[in-house]
């Protein structure tokens, strides 16, 4: 049985496929997910509390896998190549299960709200492992940011590739110069 909190959070995602998050009322939702007004407002304060429990869960599935690392990140000399692995390997499929939600996270009206909230955990993250980043740190965020683009990008197509294929193509983009990306050479 779904409980009333996944109820709400799957009406509002179901909501925002068609509409901006702006243009949802709370009642919608309630409509939509089939609860009481006391249900809802047991759980929630408005539709912007549910956006933050959408992006607790969808992320939650992903740093699980990735939290299982935590502590070898704290004990190893870690190479940024290692935690690109680590990621395509355990991140990515969990993404690509979950493709259809995350798109309307990453496309949707919530958009900048969930690319915000991401920027924020994953640089958390990386500091609870006893990497010395900072929330101004310029080039943490771009590879934040740059990440995000890449995965946005990537269940954003018609049809992605699979995991397994994307992962190969997910760890060339980090291994790569930008300037080749563009390959604007003459």
């Amino acid at each position: 049985m779904i409980k009333s909190k996944d109820k709400i959070a799957d009406a509002l995602l179901i909501l925002l496929e068609t509409k901006k998050e702006y243009e949802i009322t709370n009642n919608e939702i309630i409509n939509k997910a089939g609860i009481s007004k006391g249900t809802f407002y047991n759980h929630f304060s408005g539709k912007y509390e549910v956006g933050e429990y959408i992006f607790d869960r969808e992320d939650n599935k992903i740093m699980d896998k990735i939290n299982d690392y935590k502590e070898y990140f704290k004990t190893k000399n870690i190479t940024s190549s290692v935690i690109i692995d680590i990621f395509a390997e355990h991140a990515l499929p969990m993404i690509y299960r979950n493709r259809e939600r995350l798109r309307i996270l990453y496309k949707g009206s919530l958009s900048d709200r969930w690319k915000d909230f991401i920027e924020m955990r994953y640089i958390r993250f990386l500091k609870k492992c006893n990497f010395n980043v900072s929330y101004d740190d310029f080039d943490v965020r771009l590879a934040i940011n740059y990440t995000l683009n890449i995965i946005c990008l990537w269940i954003s197509s018609p049809i992605p590739e699979t995991p397994e294929k994307f992962q190969e193509h997910f760890k060339h983009l980090f291994n790569i110069k930008i300037k080749d990306i563009l390959n604007l050479e003459k």
